[in-house]
């Protein structure tokens, strides 16, 4: 007599039960990606890391889902030309992970394409890296200054940038933080050519310049050291997004309170 075998899996939302094919095919991926890069905060101990889909991720750290794993978010490559494709999902598998802790490979099954493509539309891994940063920087600048133009004075100019990065950081939460890990600001632990990347983020710096520039002529703002100013202004930011996207820190008001105290600090004095 023949042995039928049948599948079983586990059943979540059911309490655990052992039950038929009945898990979505979302979660029943053929390789898992690697863990958590945590070069990136290497103080976070086992204690501050949670489970999530299989994989160590730090407890408040934004760079984790925020509610399922990318292989089930699949509404994100739907309308998108392959070259699009391939660069969203190198954007999202970067972030995650790390340069090193990322392959060509996982890129081409997340954007689902050929494996070839990734290289015929980008080249290297490399150049694929700084791309995908450059993308975000170039979008993330192209938007701040036009939010900055609407501004009445060039205070209120410096207090719209930070509150519109901010929310950009928030309302691209999947994408953004490959520039946590290709920016000029960030600690990459290979050798890249990070020049092309650079100047791009000179640019975004310029709609800073220009926001204390025009504040100290319409006297909004204090007579000020104009390049100081603007790496001060800036080094909030980067440090704002770095601890609520990195950081095990669970500070719910810190975007806004970041934004206050600067604009206090810049303010011209009655």
């Amino acid at each position: 007599m023949g042995i039928t075998s049948v599948s079983k899996t586990t059943d979540i939302k059911h309490g655990g039960r052992e039950s038929g094919n009945s898990r979505p095919p979302c979660q029943t991926a053929k390789k898992e990606p690697p863990p958590f890069d945590r070069t990136i905060n290497p103080a976070y101990k086992t204690a501050s890391e949670q489970t999530y889909d299989g994989r160590l991720y730090p407890v408040h750290s934004k760079i984790k889902p925020d509610r399922e794993p990318l292989t089930c978010q699949r509404g994100a490559m739907k309308g998108k030309n392959k070259k699009d494709a391939i660069l969203y999902a190198a954007q999202e598998i970067f972030g995650r992970y790390g340069y090193a802790g990322t392959t060509v490979k996982m890129i081409s099954e997340r954007a689902g394409v050929a494996f070839g493509l990734v290289s015929h539309y980008f080249g290297s891994k490399e150049e694929l890296f700084i791309t995908a940063g450059v993308a975000i920087v170039e979008d993330l600048t192209e938007y701040l200054s036009t939010e900055t133009r609407k501004a009445a004075n060039g205070l209120d100019g410096i207090q719209t940038f930070m509150r519109s990065y901010l929310s950009y950081t928030l309302q691209h939460r999947n994408t953004f933080p490959v520039l946590l890990r290709c920016s000029p600001f960030s600690d990459v632990q290979i050798e890249l050519d990070r020049t092309r990347i650079a100047v791009k983020f000179q640019q975004l710096l310029n709609v800073i310049r220009e926001s204390v520039e025009r504040g100290i002529e319409d006297g909004s703002i204090r007579s000020l050291s104009v390049d100081d100013t603007t790496t001060i202004v800036y080094s909030n930011i980067v440090g704002t997004v770095r601890t609520r996207f990195l950081s095990p820190y669970d500070l719910p008001n810190l975007y806004e309170e970041t934004t206050d105290f600067v604009v206090r600090s810049i303010r011209a004095r009655d």
